[in-house]
């Protein structure tokens, strides 16, 4: 067995791509699809960092033998000998120290509002620093991304019912004929933000390798479809011609737009994964 043949092998037993090690070893896909082919071979270094990937010896990876139980023997005994390093954690993680700060700039909001007779508006204006902040305390991975997605829809919340503007106005042509300027403005920046947050989301979780079957794929194919059909009670709100009926079916249009925009990051990032699998399958 070649050491193309080995990484490919070792790759695939750790269920990553070679999109997933070409980022992980911060190289390109094509370089590593060039070592398992073994028309290129990995530098020192890299090897190195493949060793530790994949958690054996260097000699495994190159030779794909295993060390020799003499070799076994003398690592343990000099395991045991020398004491073990214990890692002690003291103190508060980064992203829980700024969950406590977020959590009492909540409280000062919601005290100073109630103080001058507003708990309500309080409460409202005090939600960002609150949602933000348990998602600080309690999330271990990715913060930023999650507390994106929390002040994102709070955002498109207030909008629709404070100013009755939505994202959604920059892509309706009729709009711009009779809609506020600074409305339209203040759609456009929304618009763009939330373009940036499925970007970043993609870029975040597009890694994260699956091991796709039938079952999957199926699954996959009936979320494009359910993201399809939720689309249509946006035009029986749009053609409506009772008012109050049309103000009831606002909300549930504004419910549905959050869930489309979640359910369509979401579908792209597993399409995304899909193709990355079925592509490497085909190789």
């Amino acid at each position: 067995m070649t050491l193309g043949n080995r990484i490919q092998q070792l790759r695939k037993e750790h269920n990553m791509s070679q999109g997933d090690l070409a980022d992980a070893l911060d190289i390109s896909r094509q370089s590593v699809s060039k070592w398992e082919t073994d028309t290129a071979t990995p530098d020192l270094d890299k090897l190195l960092k493949l060793s530790e990937i994949f958690d054996i010896t260097l000699d495994e990876l190159v030779k794909g033998q295993s060390p020799s139980p003499k070799e076994t023997q003398t690592n343990v005994t000099t395991l045991e000998t020398q004491p073990m390093p214990v890692a002690i954690k003291t103190g508060l993680e980064t992203r829980q120290i700024a969950g406590i700060i977020l959590l009492c700039m909540a409280f000062i909001v919601v005290l100073v509002c109630t103080i001058m007779g507003g708990l309500l508006a309080g409460l409202i204006f005090a939600s960002p620093f609150l949602v933000c902040g348990f998602i600080c305390m309690f999330i271990k991975n990715h913060v930023g991304i999650y507390c994106g997605w929390a002040i994102n829809i709070m955002v498109i919340i207030y909008l629709q019912l404070a100013t009755g503007s939505n994202y959604a106005m920059v892509l309706n042509p009729y709009v711009y004929s009779f809609a506020n300027p600074i409305a339209i403005i203040v759609s456009w920046v929304h618009f763009l933000l939330i373009v940036l947050l499925i970007y970043c989301t993609i870029r975040a979780f597009g890694h994260t390798p699956i091991v796709w079957n039938k079952h999957k794929q199926t699954l996959l194919i009936i979320g494009w479809v359910v993201y399809v059909i939720i689309h249509f009670p946006t035009v029986l709100i749009s053609n409506g011609v009772n008012l109050k009926l049309m103000i009831a079916l606002s909300y549930v249009g504004l419910a549905l737009g959050i869930i489309r925009m979640i359910l369509l990051t979401a579908l792209i990032i597993f399409t995304l994964s899909w193709y990355k699998w079925n592509k490497e399958k085909t190789e």
